[in-house]
């Protein structure tokens, strides 16, 4: 197993625990941390997945890191359709 993967599993497994004690804190660097991994092996779609459910935690908190606002924003237009001619 490569270290991404290995990166990968550790992040899903910190999720997953602080989902379990409802600690909305880690979800949301978790989701932060597995979205920047998605979108470095190329995943955009995987990456906006994390990042809106990252942002989702954070804004349940009330405190959403600009990190995670600058990840998504960057996502969403790098995605966006084009504009009509």
């Amino acid at each position: 197993r490569d270290a991404r993967a290995e990166a990968a599993m550790a992040a899903e497994e910190s999720c997953a625990l602080a989902e379990a004690i409802g600690e909305l804190r880690g979800v949301g660097y978790a989701r932060w941390f597995l979205g920047a991994l998605a979108e470095r092996r190329g995943d955009g779609h995987e990456a906006m997945h994390q990042y809106a459910a990252s942002l989702d935690a954070y804004a349940e908190l009330g405190d959403v890191p600009e990190r995670v606002v600058a990840s998504l924003a960057a996502l969403e237009r790098a995605y966006a359709p084009p504009p009509p001619p």
